[in-house]
């Protein structure tokens, strides 16, 4: 049984952190500036690519390591795109202090991925991700888009919600390939 929830707290920790943080309580959201927003985002986005990293060095299927190359690669270049706008709109991106949680916890589930099989590796790490992905489309969604002050910002969210949804439904496409449920 620990070893079972070990095994699901490697999956979920970083995804409940994302949602918790970011819609608990609720005049928290309601009071995140575009600065807030973006540095937010930011470090989404480098969880996701530090965990895709780790990925493509430890995955055990060519699958999950195709996975992981594209997950990097898009969320590099959504991660550049964010420091852009920033810039445009003149906002200096500031993580509340509520993120710390979210990283603690992102840096506890990339160890215990760390420490996994290679074959035990791509179902905790194909896990993690659907999870970590219906929780930050949910989060962009919800919070951060209807937050976003700036057209500019609320723009760039719109046309990037599709790709996660993209990578979202990949990820439940390799793990129903390799039969992780």
């Amino acid at each position: 049984m620990k070893k079972r929830l070990s095994k699901l707290r490697a999956g979920v920790l970083p995804a409940i952190a994302l949602a918790t943080t970011l819609s608990a309580p609720t005049s928290h959201a309601n009071n995140l500036n575009d600065a807030a927003i973006i540095a937010i985002y930011n470090q989404v986005n480098t969880m996701d690519i530090e965990t895709a990293l780790l990925g493509q060095v430890k995955g055990y299927s060519a699958d999950v390591r195709q996975l992981a190359t594209m997950v990097s690669r898009d969320h590099s270049g959504v991660r550049k795109m964010a420091h852009e706008l920033a810039e445009e709109i003149g906002v200096i991106p500031t993580l509340p202090a509520a993120r710390a949680d979210a990283a603690k916890q992102h840096y506890e589930v990339i160890a215990r991925l760390r420490d996994q099989s290679q074959t035990g590796f791509d179902k905790a790490y194909l896990k993690h991700e659907i999870e970590f992905h219906r929780a930050a489309i949910s989060a962009v969604k919800t919070i951060l888009l209807p937050s976003a002050q700036h057209p500019a910002l609320k723009n760039h969210f719109n046309q990037v919600l599709p790709h996660f949804e993209h990578h979202l439904n990949e990820t439940i496409r390799v793990a129903k390939k390799l039969n992780v449920q």
